[in-house]
């Protein structure tokens, strides 16, 4: 279930959702005891907990909760190493978060972030993800080529069958069209899944068609989060940028300063080409928004076949929209529905939504409620409110518990009308940070 959930799922959403949630737990509990007996000894920040919480067995799911990462440890790096261009040292730190033996990459020709990254891939089985860096400092993830290799399977399987009707998907590549409101490709997680969603989705890359062709800039986001940080804060000018990253900040402006020019010449290019047609389109939900409002003069509504699927991901990263967003996208691209899920850099597994508004849990990511003071595990039962934390149990080379920022609500015991089974989450999650 866990090293191969497409498979064992024979690719059917309706059998993914359809196992009791006593099934899905003793599974889950038994995946968890062997990830704990393969990683403690293999991690060293897990070793810091260990010591910590004195855990040396695990005989339920609740017991694990003292080991799970708090969500800053993957940006518990020192920030002046970002600063000043220490990739050496920010390699070291890296190194206790994984499994794999980082001490012999070479790192030393590395100025900027995007070549710490992709030296890393290349001298790793390591794909390094980060975060969006929205507060101005950046998560960086040591995720295994693998990891996405099994997520990547499976948005198919989640995105392209709706629970409860006949199975359409049986692991053949549909060959539908990527229309990505994005970057080709990115160094963070979503970035990362756009090549899995071309060679699991479009199948070639001739169908896979990106706003931005080319690859997303890790050391652009970083730069883009320390300047709002610091705007926010009123000291732009005590900002400490290594010199060959603030030698990109035009660049970075120019990009920015051309986008509604790009958006136009796009959506131009994807009327000619794709009007009509079922396509696979994913983009973050204020630019999608945007888009729909900007082109009402341009594009026709009703652009696509209705039967396309409209994938927005990612939130609002702080950016509010009104009540109607989802509405207007609707109209523009002719989809009967926006599609979502929930999901995070740290959890590879993606939680759909059903109509219904309820983000429905894979069966091998374990969810917790948390309360937001203690982290004490709240009751398994009812409906509960608190802290998010989850388990990946998918990851093999790191450690996939932690406890995010997130509040969420999870109905553990209610039957979802829509008829998946299992515990599922409100759609009203929202960061503690904004609370």
């Amino acid at each position: 279930m866990c090293e191969d959930p497409a498979e064992y799922f024979s690719y059917s959403i309706n059998e993914m959702f359809s196992v009791e949630r006593a099934d899905v737990e003793a599974m889950q509990l038994d995946v968890l005891q062997r990830r704990f007996g393969e990683l403690r000894d293999k991690i060293p920040m897990l070793q810091s907990l260990l010591n910590k919480a004195e855990v040396d067995s695990i005989e339920s799911l609740d017991e694990i909760v003292p080991l799970l990462f708090d969500h800053t440890v993957y940006k518990s790096y020192p920030p002046s190493l970002l600063a000043k261009g220490r990739f050496d040292a920010l390699t070291r730190w890296l190194n206790k978060l994984t499994t794999h033996d980082l001490s012999r990459v070479d790192v030393s020709s590395c100025e900027t972030i995007d070549e710490w990254m992709d030296t890393l891939a290349e001298q790793t089985p390591i794909l390094m993800t980060h975060s969006s860096g929205t507060t101005g400092t950046v998560s960086f993830l040591p995720i295994d080529a693998a990891d996405f290799e099994r997520g990547g399977q499976l948005w198919p399987v989640i995105f392209l069958q709706k629970f409860g009707e006949p199975q359409s998907y049986f692991g053949e590549c549909p060959d539908i069209p990527v229309i990505s409101f994005m970057h080709r490709s990115s160094r963070r997680s979503t970035g990362r899944y756009s090549d899995m969603a071309a060679r699991y989705i479009a199948g070639a890359e001739e169908r896979f068609l990106a706003l931005y062709p080319h690859k997303m800039s890790a050391d652009l986001m970083y730069l883009a989060g320390k300047l709002r940080a610091a705007q926010a804060r009123g000291n732009v000018e005590d900002l400490e940028i290594s010199p060959a990253l603030l030698a990109r900040k035009d660049e970075f402006a120019k990009e920015q300063a051309s986008e509604s020019e790009a958006i136009k010449a796009y959506l131009d290019r994807i009327k000619e080409e794709y009007a009509g047609k079922q396509v696979f389109a994913m983009s973050l939900p204020h630019t999608m928004y945007q888009t729909a409002e900007s082109s009402r003069e341009s594009i026709p509504r009703g652009l696509f076949r209705s039967d396309s699927v409209m994938f927005c991901p990612g939130g609002t990263k702080g950016q509010s929209l009104p009540d109607d967003w989802m509405e207007s996208v609707k109209e523009m691209t002719g989809v009967d529905s926006i599609t979502n899920a929930y999901g995070m850099s740290e959890v590879i597994g993606l939680n759909p939504i059903c109509e219904h508004g309820h983000y429905h849990l894979v069966p091998w990511v374990i969810p917790f409620v948390l309360d937001p003071d203690t982290c004490a595990p709240l009751p398994r039962s009812g409906v509960q409110t608190g802290r998010a934390a989850f388990f990946d149990l998918g990851v093999q080379n790191h450690w996939g518990g932690f406890i995010s920022g997130d509040e969420i609500t999870v109905h553990w015991d209610d039957q979802c009308p829509c008829g998946m089974k299992g515990a599922f989450m409100t759609d009203d999650v929202i960061r503690y940070s904004e609370k």
